[in-house]
């Protein structure tokens, strides 16, 4: 979740140096490999003590396809120098956050806290090279956002 807060930083103009997202990437990697060998360790275990395994296993996937997403996001937003954020984009991020905020929660994990600049979203008009860019932006974004739901649907089941 940091490291997508780092891109919502950068979506709503807060300035993000690349030593932030270098550090939250890092963490990610970090994280992700404690969590892959965690679940080795589960399937280790005799049969009669793994639990909800294809859960499980769900959940890691699902953690390491949002990782890459929001790295796909980072390289293209880290790019650019000017951009112009529209307010679907601030939206969407704003919903994914929300929903992992809720899912890291009844994990027990800590809260992110995601706040915005006092700038507002614009939509001006831009090149038609950019609109490409952008178009494809919108849609990594939606895809985290997607991601984002499926985590929270195989953590309830993981949790009930």
């Amino acid at each position: 979740m940091n490291y997508l807060v780092k891109i919502a930083e950068s979506i709503t103009g807060i300035e993000v140096g690349t030593i932030e997202y270098k550090l939250a990437r890092k963490d990610v990697f970090v994280k992700s490999a404690n969590l892959s060998a965690s679940f080795e360790r589960m399937t280790s275990e005799p049969k009669r003590r793994q639990k909800n395994v294809k859960d499980v296993h769900k959940f890691v996937v699902l953690n390491h396809i949002l990782s890459s997403y929001i790295a796909t996001v980072a390289s293209t937003i880290s790019g650019k120098k000017n951009y112009q954020n529209q307010a679907e984009d601030i939206k969407l991020v704003k919903k994914s956050i929300a929903v992992l905020n809720d899912t890291s929660e009844k994990l027990g994990g800590k809260l992110v806290q995601f706040k915005t600049a006092k700038t507002t979203a614009t939509t001006i008009p831009v090149p038609q090279s950019a609109q490409h860019d952008d178009i494809l932006l919108k849609e990594q974004l939606g895809f985290i956002n997607k991601i984002s739901v499926d985590i929270a649907r195989v953590t309830e089941s993981i949790l009930s």
